[in-house]
């Protein structure tokens, strides 16, 4: 799980197109880190059962609270 979540942080700091991109060994796109740490197909493993649990246990209700960064503010303080 640990290096699960690192990669997750180094994707915010590599961006790349696609996912499959980060297990490239082909020049540009070649990232070292990601195949050593785990296989793609292992990737896809975890982030199926993450979302599952996610589905299975978040269950909105009427009242959500949003942060006032996520709304658009054209008016004055």
């Amino acid at each position: 799980m640990k290096k699960f979540l690192g990669l997750i942080f180094v994707t915010r700091i590599v961006r790349k197109p696609k996912l499959e991109l980060y297990w490239s060994m082909r020049g540009i796109f070649q990232t070292p880190i990601f195949p050593q740490a785990m296989s793609r197909n292992r990737i896809h493993t975890i982030l199926d059962i993450v979302v599952n649990n996610f589905k299975t246990n978040y269950i909105p209700d009427r009242e959500i609270s949003l942060d006032e960064g996520m709304l658009g503010w054209r008016g004055r303080l």
